[in-house]
């Protein structure tokens, strides 16, 4: 056996990244060790303990420290501690001829005003990234620490931030030494979702396997990145999963229906256009006449996850009728979202993202036998369909949105428990994260 180092964004200090904490185990038993690096601790932690770093300590987990003594959201010290620092750095000039290339390319399908807009934001985003990748170069304290725990394999949780370190630690062992590992998901893959990722050239080229999370993630780097990866061995996928310990869903109905959702409260999650939804039902009298019609005495939104955009949303729930009733349970432990789950009926789930991986909250909801609605996006076609829930068009209306929730208020029982049996058949048989997270765990000892 041998030793796994971990590229973590925060984990384990905050609440963040809790998909991990169900694949840490099946890792802890494939190595002797997994010796994990954030990349930064949050500015705000959370007084129940994580703060500390310690969600999970199996007998062979150790942290070392951030890669950062900062957040990374910190635009004042990244600017310090990216810009005056010795550190080298390169791949600036390639970098920038993409930025024009693309701003280039698409004046076919776009306005000046708009081509600069989007050049603007590219040029912002290429300039956090290369503050932050100087910042983890000037850490020499913390490369030397890296250098002397790389063993067979390095692990980048994410294609991005951490994963710019690659190609400057893969220069420093012996050739074939260590594997470099990296998962790409949705924001870290994507390039839609920000806009534009930098350094994309320089990563694939130094990686030895590069990790999907889906088919749609797959297609999406052999599109864009495969001339840059050693071979086409180098691509694998390795879908993400969740863990569960109830054999079957819950069946039993109530009279109250409860709709999840479980995001960040940020522009690319959309969580407003739930509330707006809601607004739209809740002027349809008719909507109050089909939940008596249906035994329902009204709806409950329960929403998980904290954000900028909170009290936006909030007040979009302003006037809403009295049957209607709305839960922000802010940013909370991954257990106490699973134990929710398993203390509450939860009806419907409500994923709007304009992009995404693969949602592990919609594993989550499935797994307890939960349908889903959700956008169209990245690789969600891959576990959401007709039968367990519902696809809408990255570009829905919040009429589409409405119009969808208030088809499963419309369904009788029998439809409803074959929707939820679907969900949960479709969770045990591909997105379990027991067998997912354990042939992974494998394929990386194996390496």
């Amino acid at each position: 056996m041998a030793d796994v180092v971990l590229f973590t964004n925060t984990f384990p200090y905050g609440v963040g990244e809790t998909f991990l904490e169900d694949e840490i185990p099946l890792l802890s038993e494939a190595f002797d060790r997994v010796i994990v690096y954030p990349l930064h601790m949050p500015d705000n932690p959370i007084s129940n303990g994580y703060s500390r770093g310690d969600r999970i300590a199996p007998y062979n987990f150790e942290v070392r420290p951030p890669l950062l003594d900062f957040d990374n959201k910190n635009r004042w010290k990244l600017l310090t501690k990216g810009l005056f620092c010795m550190s080298w750095a390169s791949g600036f000039s390639y970098e920038l001829i993409r930025i024009f290339r693309i701003f280039f390319k698409c004046g076919e399908n776009a306005g000046l005003k708009a081509r600069f807009k989007d050049m603007r934001n590219s040029l912002w985003i290429f300039c956090n990234y290369t503050l932050l990748l100087r910042a983890m170069l000037a850490n020499r304290k913390a490369l030397r620490a890296i250098r002397a725990d790389l063993d067979r394999v390095a692990y980048f949780y994410w294609g991005d931030k951490s994963a710019m370190l690659i190609p400057y630690l893969k220069q420093s062992v012996a050739p074939g030494s260590t594997k470099f590992v990296a998962r790409f998901h949705g924001s870290d893959l994507y390039e839609n979702a920000k806009g534009f990722l930098p350094y994309r050239r320089k990563i694939f080229k130094s990686l030895d396997y590069a990790i999907a999370i889906s088919q749609n993630g797959a297609e999406y780097i052999r599109r864009n990145y495969s001339q840059w990866l050693h071979s086409q061995d180098a691509l694998k996928i390795f879908p993400l999963g969740s863990m569960n310990p109830m054999p079957v869903p819950i069946m039993q109905h109530t009279r109250k229906f409860r709709i999840m959702s479980c995001s960040n409260v940020i522009p690319l999650k959309r969580v407003g256009m739930i509330a707006e939804a809601l607004q739209q039902l809740g002027k349809n009298m008719s909507t109050l006449l089909e939940l008596s019609s249906q035994n329902i005495n009204g709806i409950e939104w329960v929403h998980f996850g904290d954000g900028p955009l909170l009290g936006e949303v909030k007040s979009k729930c302003n006037g809403l009728p009295s049957f209607m009733k709305v839960i922000f349970m802010g940013q909370q432990p991954h257990e106490n979202v699973m134990d929710y789950y398993v203390r509450n009926r939860v009806d419907l789930l409500v994923q709007v993202s304009t992009s995404e991986g693969v949602p592990v909250s919609i594993m989550e909801a499935m797994s307890f036998g939960t349908p889903v609605v959700a956008t169209n996006v990245g690789g969600v076609s891959e576990i959401v369909n007709n039968t367990n829930g519902t696809l809408l068009d990255r570009n829905l209306s919040v009429k589409n949105l409405a119009d969808a929730i208030y088809s499963y208020l419309n369904m009788d029982e029998a439809t409803t428990d074959v929707k939820r049996q679907a969900a949960f058949s479709t969770w045990q048989e591909h997105w379990n994260g027991a067998s997912n997270y354990s042939a992974f765990a494998e394929f990386l000892k194996g390496l």
